[in-house]
């Protein structure tokens, strides 16, 4: 059987979904189907051996945080005011400012504006040219601070423009990296200067490795569903596949070419995607079984705890969210895949990019609008 892809099954289980769950109930097997767990009663080992999905080698990108950027965060938080009339690089400055220019929205230039905002002086926390011209300012001094923003920032209503910021400095700070300082400001949410260095560290390492599980995971699974060999499908869950599509396209009052062509489906070979699509899930279910990565009871209860308060109406029943997803079957699946990415993620042997390569693959937001 030919081996797709897992951006090609991903894509395969999207349509599929899309018809499970356009899918008008009927008598006979299907209403069993869509409650039971995936391939219940099948012995998988009759279809498909797994290959190897341990230790399968992929590139992820450095886990590490930049220390500098950690200490711009914690610079920018703790201070303490001094007794200091005149503004010099490396201090905090408490300060009013208020951007003005032409042909700007009303939303735009209301972002532009800040009372009493911190900003440490040389750490770049503004766009380029603005904080050398708050050095030398004076407390209790209005002045202008004229800038053009970059080309490429990522506003396309200020990229390239001249903007004129009238600015007021309050108070003059120095930066106070201290325990004392850390417990005086966060309160009892840190201990030290060093819980606060970690949680910061964590706040730019979750981005990364997010990436690096999803895109890490994906090469992983990939490569491992490349290691197995699927020889033959259930006839019944192949017969369920088959229903649900037939019974779509007469209630479509499409011919059949149409809807599958509207399902991104290939009219001539519409059942080798179908048969190719249960080769992913059973290659997907072996693994769990295998490897004790099956849904549990428990885990299947937080995921639709987590699905009613996304949508915000705490009376939507279990059941009620299991019929709009397709039934517990399909639900099963879904998340018995992102399960078994994970595990085979976590069991890959990783490798990080250079430093120079990782720069090219992601980026920092600084978190300011200027």
């Amino acid at each position: 059987m030919k081996k797709s892809t897992i951006r090609g099954a991903l894509a395969l289980s999207l349509v599929f979904a899309m018809i499970v769950l356009g899918a008008c109930s009927s008598e006979g097997g299907y209403e069993k189907w869509q409650v039971e767990d995936p391939f219940k009663g099948e012995d998988l080992s009759e279809y498909i051996t797994l290959g190897e999905y341990k230790g399968i080698e992929i590139t992820i990108l450095p886990e590490e945080a930049d220390e500098e950027s950690v200490l711009k965060i914690a610079r920018q938080e703790l201070h303490t005011k001094i007794d200091k009339t005149v503004v010099e690089k490396g201090d905090v400055v408490i300060f009013d400012y208020e951007g003005t220019a032409d042909g700007l929205s009303d939303e735009t230039l209301q972002g532009m504006k800040a009372e009493k905002a911190a900003l440490v002086i040389g750490d770049g926390g503004f766009i380029p040219g603005f904080e050398e011209q708050i050095e030398g300012q004076a407390i209790g001094k209005a002045f202008d601070v004229d800038v053009t923003f970059p080309e490429d920032y990522h506003a396309p209503e200020l990229a390239g423009k001249d903007v004129t910021f009238r600015c007021t400095v309050h108070e003059i700070h120095k930066v106070d990296l201290t325990d004392a300082k850390v417990q005086e400001v966060m309160g009892e949410e840190f201990e030290s200067l060093e819980a606060l260095y970690e949680n910061i560290r964590a706040y730019f390492l979750q981005p990364i490795q997010e990436q690096n599980v999803q895109q890490g995971g994906s090469e992983a699974i990939e490569a491992a569903f490349q290691n197995t060999k699927v020889t033959k499908v259930p006839a019944r869950e192949l017969e369920m596949y088959k229903e649900m599509i037939n019974r779509e396209v007469a209630a479509s009052g499409q011919t059949e070419a149409e809807y599958l062509t509207m399902m991104g489906l290939d009219p001539e070979n519409w059942v080798s995607q179908v048969e190719e699509q249960l080769g992913w899930e059973m290659f997907i279910c072996a693994i769990a079984q295998k490897e004790d990565q099956m849904v549990t009871e428990e885990e299947f209860k937080d995921y639709l705890d987590r699905q009613r308060t996304a949508t915000g109406d705490a009376s939507l029943t279990d059941e009620a969210l299991i019929e709009q997803s397709g039934g517990r079957n399909i639900m099963l699946r879904r998340l018995t895949q992102d399960k078994v990415i994970y595990f085979v993620y976590e069991n890959a042997k990783k490798t990080e990019q250079a430093a120079e390569a990782a720069e090219d693959t992601h980026t920092a937001d600084d978190g300011h609008a200027h």
